[in-house]
Order: structure tokens, then C-alpha cells, then sequence
């Protein structure tokens, strides 16, 4: 793993990041932790919003993204729209729409809300085009990555060619974070790709680090990934901070101890520690996939891609052995949530999904408690929010209560 920078010819920067086995201007956090199980029965199903006589512009088609802004209204990305309820799921207005000009979307996918309240949109037709707004909602710009030359210089040197970003995060009125996959130009070397994390500000395009992918395969005619192979995790922590692991390099596995570590930067400054914690590695269950007889007598060739391809990432997984320890990071306030990974065979019908999480304090990393909690989207004042989906239901919002004695040190 390498860290490294370019910067526009305005300026030279310089920016202060350390490998992982090494630490910050503020040091580590970790060692010897005293790590205590997971707490149990610390979370309650709040009622579900009733929407049956909602106005059909309010309706949930297909959601990507969900927050909470400052004036504690819920903000829902859906069809080219940010649909803005109460706390209580009433309905108060629409924002955005389908159209090209400002503060308007075209077929955007993901919703990005940093702490500081500001936040991006993001997709569009060839899904590459981040817009930008400022805590009141008023809107700040559009910016299209591939259509700046640093990008595809900086990917060209190492015969890469940048895919559409994973994350974009919109700190303050100028500094964005970008997560952009890339490809070997190459078709034979496709497998070979690699995930940037960028700093870009007005005056310099800074890569913090760049990692290895782990989690794709690509057969004669497609491809697959899995996030139980690693992949890199970002989160907009306050006062434009960052936290980010890529969940397959940002550990270590022993037959004595198992660490993951999280990165918390401030990317202008440089300055940052990181999180070192044990974990008890999983072995997957992962299978190869199976298609019925049907499906295949209809779709043959797809059948066959597919099946290759499933049996590509069985035999990654059996080359790893164990899942990549954490899925998922979200904040609460002062508090930076680590979930573990766990196998979807673990779940039982009629049983509720919880996963093992880790809870820091962000301030100075330091490892507060442990939980068995919900999958989730979003925490606001002591509840999570989730989207969910079923056939019979459709898309709609999950309230779940925290108990507060999570935040408390054992």
C-alpha cells in the first residue's frame, strides 16, 4: 500500500498520511484494549410510518439514499427527487426533479450527508456527475470527475482507466473526497484494478491512498464483486474529518490476534490517528450460485457467465478463507459505529439480522462499548433510520430506537 500525491501546478502540497502499521501526528489508537461482548436487547422497532393515503409524488419507488438534516427533516433520494418528510413521515416537500439545470437530476442513485450538514447527490446518465449543497439546501455546483485530465493522468501512468466513484463526500463550501474505482486498460488484465481515495480543493487534487482491489472477478463476458472480500469504506466524520479502511488490507489475521484498523483524517491538515481493534475472523460460506433448469434453458449463455463467474468468487473466497471483519461505518453524533461482516447463511427465517458492532469515540478513537444491532442508513438523536424493501410492502423507512447505554464504557 502506497500513499502518495499530485497536485495542480497552482500549488505544491503537501499532505501527512501514514501506512497503517504506522500512526498520525496524533498516534494510534489500540494496543491491549479491553474488549467486552457485545451488548444484547439495547434497540426497540419503532412504529412504521403510515403511508397509505400519502400523495403518489411521495411514494418510495426505488430510494438511494437516506439522512436526516439540521432542521431534523428526513431527506429521501427517489426518482430524480430529495423527498422531504417529518420526523414523523409526513410528507413536506419535494426538491430537485428530473432536468439538467441546477440543483436538478438525472437518473441520480446515492445520497452522501456529512455531519456538517453538507451533502451530495450523486449519478446521472453514465453515472459520473456529483452535485454539490450547502446546509440550507441551496445549491453549490455540478462536477462531472471524468472530465478532468488529473484523473485520467494520474490512472494513465499506472495503465489504469478510472470507473464511476463509490463515494463522494462534500465537506464544506471547496473540499471534496472522491472513492473511484479503476480498471487495467488492458482487457487480458482486467482483473487488476485498484480504488483511489482523492482530496480534491480548489487549488490541488491530492490521493491519499490507494489500495488493491480484492473483491472482483471478471470472467469471458462479465463480472462480479462482493463486499466480503474487502472494499474500501469511507464516512464523513464532523468538522471535515474522514474515517476509511478498506476492510481487506486494513487488517491482519493471526492465530493469536486479529486487528482491523480505521484511518480518521483531517484531509487539510493532515493530522489523524488510527484505530486499531481485534476481531475474531469468520470463515465465509460462500457458495457457487445455482440457476434452475429454466433460467438456463431460456438465457444459456448468461447462465454459463454467471455460473463461471460465481465459481470465480468461490475460489477467491477459499484462496481468503475468512470474511473481510467489517461491513459497515456510520456515526452517531460523537461516535463512530464499526460493523462486523457476517455470512447471510448465518440468518435464520424469522430471525431479526444483527450484526456485531464496535462503537469509538470520535474525538480520540478510543473504544467505548460494544453492540448487537440493526443494519441501517442514517442515526439521528438516538434513532436509526434504514430503508428496506419487500415484494408485498414496497420501499419504506425502519425507525429503530438506540439505547443509549451503548455510548457508556463498560
Amino acid at each position: 500500500m502506497k500513499y502518495s500525491m499530485t497536485a495542480r501546478p497552482l500549488a505544491i502540497l503537501l499532505i501527512c498520511v501514514f501506512v497503517t502499521a504506522g500512526c498520525s501526528r496524533s498516534g494510534s489508537r489500540g494496543g491491549e484494549v479491553e474488549v467486552f461482548p457485545p451488548l444484547e436487547n439495547v434497540h426497540s422497532l419503532l412504529p412504521a410510518f403510515e403511508w397509505d393515503d400519502v400523495h403518489e409524488d411521495y411514494i418510495l419507488v426505488r430510494p438511494g439514499g437516506l439522512a436526516v438534516d439540521r432542521n431534523k427533516e428526513i431527506l429521501i433520494l427517489d426518482e430524480d427527487y430529495l423527498k422531504v418528510f417529518d420526523l414523523d413521515g409526513n410528507p413536506l416537500r419535494l426538491m430537485g426533479g428530473p432536468g439538467s439545470g441546477p440543483g436538478e437530476f438525472e437518473r441520480v442513485r446515492s445520497l452522501w450527508y456529512s455531519p456538517d450538514a453538507y451533502y451530495t447527490v450523486f449519478g446521472g446518465t453514465f453515472g459520473f456527475t456529483a452535485h454539490f449543497f450547502r446546509p440550507d439546501h441551496s445549491y453549490i455546483e455540478r462536477v462531472n470527475h471524468m472530465s478532468s485530465p488529473l484523473y485520467q493522468d494520474l490512472m494513465q501512468a499506472q495503465d489504469l482507466r478510472p470507473q464511476r466513484p463509490e463515494v463522494v463526500l462534500n465537506l464544506n463550501e471547496t473540499d471534496r473526497i472522491y472513492s473511484i474505482d479503476s480498471q487495467h486498460i488492458d482487457r487480458e488484465q482486467r482483473n487488476f484494478q485498484k480504488v483511489f481515495l482523492f482530496h480534491d480543493s480548489p487549488d490541488s487534487l491530492r490521493l491519499i491512498v490507494e489500495y488493491r482491489q480484492t473483491n472482483m472477478v471478471w470472467g469471458e463476458r462479465m463480472g462480479s464483486s462482493t463486499p466480503t472480500l474487502g472494499h474500501l469504506l469511507l464516512i464523513a466524520l464532523p468538522r471535515g474529518r474522514i474515517a476509511y479502511t478498506h476492510t481487506w488490507h486494513d487488517q491482519s489475521s493471526g492465530e493469536e490476534r486479529s486487528i482491523y484498523t480505521i484511518h480518521v483524517l483531517d484531509p487539510v491538515t493532515g493530522d489523524g490517528y488510527t484505530i486499531e481493534h481485534p476481531f475474531v475472523p469468520i470463515e465465509h460460506d460462500y457458495k457457487i450460485r445455482e440457476l434452475d433448469e429454466e433460467y438456463r434453458a431460456r438465457n444459456p449463455e448468461q447462465a454459463r457467465d454467471m455460473v463461471e463467474v460465481s465459481r470465480m468468487l468461490k475460489e477467491r473466497h477459499d484462496e481468503h478463507m475468512f470474511l473481510a471483519p467489517l461491513s459497515n461505518l456510520l456515526i452517531s453524533e460523537d461516535y463512530l459505529l464499526a460493523y462486523h461482516a457476517r455470512n447471510r447463511g448465518d440468518y435464520q427465517e424469522g430471525e431479526e439480522y444483527l450484526f456485531h458492532v464496535d462503537i469509538f469515540e470520535i474525538e480520540n478513537g478510543q473504544y467505548v462499548n460494544s453492540a448487537m444491532l440493526p443494519y441501517g442508513n442514517f442515526i439521528h438523536d438516538g434513532i436509526l433510520y434504514g430503508l428496506t424493501f419487500s415484494p408485498d410492502e414496497g420501499s419504506t423507512v425502519k425507525r429503530i430506537s438506540i439505547d443509549p447505554v451503548i455510548y457508556r464504557r463498560r
